[in-house]
Order: structure tokens, then C-alpha cells, then sequence
């Protein structure tokens, strides 16, 4: 006699695709902070090691993070606090120390099982469960789990951008960044004559920083040559601004430096004033160039052309913007580092051939090539027909190679459409997923463990139920506009649907909304002071700390309407102010923030002053 509804018991096993930092902190969600909806946690990482681009086998000796380390915290775990200075970037080796600790202190250590590899995941209609097939060390294994969390981010499949027929009559090694946590490798490229790397982004510039300076090389050898190649250099930035007086982090991971650069919800009137009117355009192109120059002189580039890009900051902004490695401009400077603009576009026994502004091509001898190209996106374990149950593409893309995809659609970038909504199984005869797969690190940003954070904390809610979605038709209407401003903003970047650059904040606005939980978080009366202090104070991690208690005291009151929610949190909430009153403040305040960090500085270092 088949069982009834009432009687089917429903899998509450969880998997978590991969044990990066996304991974861990996801799993720490829904294991300590889920009200025990879950009855297992289970996480699968094809690597032997944990940590994800920071596991012990990808780091190499110089790497750092590109945000700062105030920045780059995990909001309920700190690090140690003789590390935590502003103005530092911390270590690649103590961020994986960091991530280890934190899976120790938090009891994960027990749920990741290491070297396996998922190669296929799929709804299976009749049992209602995610059926997952891999490789693990122990041989091929087959497992159903109620929900899927897939957190194998941006960062796990390279991209190279040569062809076969450009790479085959090459006499030295090609090798991707990726693979310079090998001290095979790095031996190879540092004991060089000369080595040429492809790309502008932070791997590229890093390593060749680092192999100019003789890092990674014997005693007896000269530190190699090395010609940077790529098509034009991205921003960088320097660890302190205003001419070295403000570290980083204070002057740019702010609200009021956020509002400048038009989200893609206007959150209040002024952020529409600032992306809708003239006055505020032109504000936002004064302020941004401002910071362009400044970090042009901060970082001492003025004599290298080579170096400074031609587009604008507010396009860097997307992503490409990254910490400058310590002593790369005196590598630039010095000629140890070379800068061709331009592209690889053969190799023929140690010569490589450079197209050079579409033109002309300049043969290289080179001994090794590495390629710090970036990343595909990617996610080789779905299938054709998994990926169009999920919507995750349009039905004309859904038989694009999965280790490289255009794009994908991400309601808020953390769930597909097609689980969003219950299917109607009289209509269908189907029986599809709903509420029980997401995704977590497919949202490109700078403050990477606060958004990580905030996304698992939001998924925790989504399946136990406790987010309110709109319609259908509204969740694809929201992801189209979603991805339409993600193109204008960030380009090719944006295009891939995985991006929201700078816009941390407001982007975990709309999670924190969703939710039902505060998105300011200071107290007191909701005066000016209160005001500035939320608008122009460094939105460090440890603010969003406040999550996990949040959630538990909404829980412990009932769900609520996000609206009603928002007025009875306005004495403590300084983001929920009146319209008229905020508005006049804001601007008050920007008038004296741009006059008084900003312009002075400015004025005093152009005006002669008696000793």
C-alpha cells in the first residue's frame, strides 16, 4: 500500500558543493544558525585540502588578498587581533590558517569529505531528491539529498584563451596561474631567462612582480625577465589614498562612496538623484575621477603611461581593480618588468608572437608562458536538460558547453528561476524541484565574506520557507533587469550575469529586506549624527555579525511584513529615515566630506606654504 503525503518523509540532508569560503561559511549557516531545520550537512570537495582558491596547494609565497584585511573577514569570526590594522592586506598562507581555524571552531571539520568529485547532479521526479554521482577516493558513489547548495564560485575551472593550432609548435612550458601553487612550477618560471605572461588582472601583475624580484628562484640564477602582455592595464590601487594619509578601506567601502556608482534598484530618492539627473552625473564623474588621480599619484605612475589605464574607475569598479603588489611599479620602472598592449597570437619554438595594437607582430624569445588569464564559468556536473529545468539559461543557450558558459540567471544570484516557484503536477505530471538547490559565491564583489555571510543566511530562510518570492513571471521579469544593469555597469563582465562589483552593500540590502531584517545597523535616535556615522563609517564585516541574532529574534516574534518591519526599526535603523529630512542631511554632510577629505588636500598641496 503506497505511503500518503503525510506519511512520506521529507529528506532534509543538505550538500554543499565545495569547501572554499563560501562552502565553510555556508555550511556553518545551516548547520548552527538554521534552528535545526536540517538533519545532515554534507560537503564535497574534489581537492584534497580545504580553503578553495586559498587551499594550501594553490597559495604561493606572496600572494596577498586584494581587499584589505578588515575587509576580508568572516563577520562572526575575527581574526587575530594582533593582525587587525588598518591599511593591511593579509597573507594568502593566514587566510588559509584562518579558514582552518574557523572549520575547527565551528565542528565542520567532521562533515567535509575531501577528494570527491561531483559529476553529476539531477531532480529525480519520483523520489523528490537531488541524486548525485561522483569519484571519491573510495570509488564511484551515488547519494540523494533533499537540498544542494552549489558553492564552487568563479574561481575552480581556467580559462585559456589560446587554440590549440597557436600553442602546439611551442617549445617551452604554458602554464596558467592557477598552477603556481606548485613549487615545481614556480622553480620553472623563476629559473627563467625570460618569461612572458598574458592578462592585466591581479595573478598576472602579482607573479610577475614576483619573479621580477627573484622570488621562487636558487641562489646562483638571475631573477628572470618578464614581459607583461595584455590589452590594456586595469586600475590598481594603492593600500592608502589621499596621498598615502587614509587607508583604503575607510575612504572607498562606505555607503556614501557606494551610492555614487547607480545600483540597479534605487534604494531611496537619492541614489535615484545621483543615477537619473544630470547634477548627479556629473558628481559622480567629479568624485570618481578625483579618486582616479589619486590613486594615479599615490601609487607614483605618472612617468609610466604604460600603466594607467585610458577607462574609467567606475568600469574597474566591476572587478578589475586591484591592490598594487609591492614593488611592481619599481619593477615596471626599472625594466625588469616589460609591458607590450597587445595579444598573444602564436608560438613557434621559443618565439612568441604579440599582436601589438592589431597590427604589427613582435616576436619574443620566451622560455615559459603564463597564462593569468582568469577563470570560465562554469558548472560541468548539469546537464542539458538539468539546466533547463532550472532556467539557468535561455532555452536556446541550454546545450552551451558547461565548462564555459555565457551567463547565468540567478533570482537575487543565489537561486534559479525554475525552483523558485511549486509546479502544478495535475498540469505537468511532473513533480519539479522547489526550494531546495541555490547557489552561494556566484556574485563577483569586493567584500567577498560579508556577502558570502549574508547569502547563507539568506538561504537558510529560503529553504526552511521563511522568505516571501514574488510571482514567476515577476522573478524572470527581475533577473532580465537585473542582468540588463549588470551589462551597462560592468561590460563583458557584467555580462555573465555573476557580478556586482562594488555594490556590496545594497546588494545585501536587498537579501537583508527579503529576509525581514534591518539593513542599518546603528542605534540611537535617528539624528544626523546617527546618519552619518551609518553613511560614511567603513561597512566592515563584523557589522553583519548582527545577522544571526536578527534572524533569531524576527523568528522568535513571528514573520512579519518587511514594511512594518522597517518603521519599527526606525529608531535603530538610520537607512529608514524620512525622505525629506535624509535627503537634506545627505547632502549637508557630502558638501563637508567632499571638502574636507577630498578638495583640501588638494588645495594644501597646491598653495605654497611659509615654513
Amino acid at each position: 500500500m503506497p505511503s500518503t503525503a503525510s506519511e512520506e518523509k521529507v529528506n532534509k540532508n543538505v550538500l554543499v558543493i565545495g569547501a572554499g569560503l563560501h562552502g565553510l561559511i555556508t555550511a556553518k549557516i545551516l548547520l548552527h544558525d538554521s534552528n535545526r531545520f536540517f538533519d545532515s550537512i554534507t560537503v564535497f570537495e574534489k581537492n584534497s585540502t580545504l580553503g578553495g582558491v586559498w587551499s594550501s596547494n594553490r597559495i604561493y609565497e606572496g600572494l596577498v588578498s586584494n581587499s584589505p584585511l578588515l575587509m576580508y573577514e568572516i563577520p562572526d569570526f575575527k581574526y587575530p587581533i594582533g593582525m587587525r590594522a588598518p591599511g593591511t592586506h593579509v597573507s594568502a598562507q593566514d587566510i588559509n590558517r584562518y579558514l582552518w581555524d574557523y572549520t575547527e571552531y565551528y565542528g565542520l571539520t567532521k562533515l567535509i569529505q575531501y577528494q570527491t568529485q561531483v559529476d553529476d547532479v539531477h531532480w529525480n521526479p519520483a523520489s523528490s531528491v537531488w541524486t548525485v554521482k561522483g569519484v571519491s577516493a573510495m570509488g564511484d558513489f551515488r547519494g540523494d539529498f533533499g537540498y544542494v547548495v552549489v558553492c564552487t564560485g568563479l574561481y575552480h575551472t581556467s580559462f585559456n584563451p589560446l587554440t590549440v593550432s597557436q600553442t602546439s609548435q611551442y617549445a617551452g612550458n604554458i602554464y596558467h596561474s592557477s598552477e603556481t601553487g606548485d613549487p615545481r612550477v614556480q622553480s620553472i618560471l623563476a629559473n627563467s631567462e625570460r618569461v612572458i605572461i598574458s592578462g592585466a588582472g591581479k595573478s598576472a601583475v602579482d607573479i610577475a612582480t614576483i619573479l621580477a624580484k627573484g622570488h621562487w628562484r636558487t641562489k646562483d640564477r638571475k631573477a628572470a625577465r618578464v614581459t607583461l602582455v595584455y590589452r590594456r592595464p586595469h586600475w590598481l590601487s594603492p593600500r592608502n589614498m589621499i596621498r598615502g594619509t587614509v587607508p583604503f578601506e575607510k575612504l572607498l567601502f562606505s555607503r556614501f562612496m557606494n551610492a555614487w556608482l547607480p545600483f540597479a534598484k534605487h534604494p531611496d530618492l537619492f541614489h535615484q538623484m545621483i543615477a537619473e539627473t544630470r547634477f548627479g552625473r556629473w558628481a559622480t564623474r567629479f568624485i570618481l575621477n578625483i579618486l582616479a588621480d589619486d590613486c594615479i599619484k599615490s601609487l607614483n605612475q605618472q612617468d609610466l603611461p604604460q600603466t594607467i589605464p585610458k577607462h574609467s574607475l567606475a568600469r574597474a569598479l566591476s572587478g578589475a581593480f586591484h591592490v598594487e603588489p609591492l614593488g611592481y611599479m619599481d619593477c615596471v620602472r626599472s625594466g625588469q618588468i616589460e609591458i607590450l598592449e597587445g595579444t598573444i597570437c602564436g608560438m613557434v619554438g621559443k618565439k612568441v608572437y604579440v599582436r601589438v595594437n592589431g597590427e604589427r607582430k613582435d616576436a619574443i624569445e620566451s622560455d615559459n608562458v603564463l597564462l593569468g588569464t582568469g577563470y570560465a564559468l562554469a558548472l560541468p556536473f548539469f546537464s542539458d536538460e538539468t539546466i533547463r529545468i532550472l532556467g539557468l539559461l535561455a532555452p536556446e543557450d541550454s546545450a552551451k558547453d558547461k565548462t564555459d558558459l555565457p551567463y547565468i540567471r540567478l533570482h537575487r544570484l543565489v537561486v534559479p528561476p525554475g525552483a523558485t516557484c511549486k509546479q502544478d503536477v495535475e498540469v505537468t505530471n511532473d513533480k519539479g524541484p522547489y526550494r531546495n538547490i541555490a547557489f552561494n559565491g556566484f556574485a563577483s564583489n569586493l567584500l567577498s565574506p560579508t556577502v558570502a555571510y549574508v547569502t547563507a543566511h539568506w538561504i537558510s530562510d529560503y529553504f526552511s520557507g521563511a522568505i516571501d518570492l514574488p510571482d514567476q513571471q515577476s522573478i524572470e521579469q527581475g533577473i532580465d533587469h537585473f542582468h540588463a544593469w549588470q551589462t551597462k555597469s560592468f561590460g563583458d563582465r557584467g555580462a555573465k550575469g555573476v557580478h556586482i562589483g562594488p555594490h556590496a552593500t545594497l546588494y545585501t540590502d536587498l537579501l537583508l529586506d527579503d529576509m525581514g531584517l534591518r539593513t542599518g545597523h546603528v542605534g540611537g535616535f535617528p539624528g544626523p549624527l546617527q546618519l552619518a556615522r551609518e553613511w560614511f563609517r567603513p561597512m566592515f564585516p563584523e557589522i553583519y555579525a548582527a545577522v544571526g541574532p536578527d534572524r533569531r529574534a524576527r523568528d522568535e516574534r513571528g514573520h512579519v511584513d518587511v514594511t512594518a518591519l522597517k518603521r519599527k526599526n526606525l529608531l535603530e535603523d538610520g537607512m529608514h529615515l524620512p525622505r525629506s529630512f535624509m535627503r537634506t542631511s545627505i547632502m549637508a554632510m557630502l558638501s563637508a566630506y567632499i571638502l574636507l577629505r577630498v578638495l583640501l588636500p588638494y588645495i594644501a598641496e597646491r598653495i605654497p606654504f611659509a615654513e
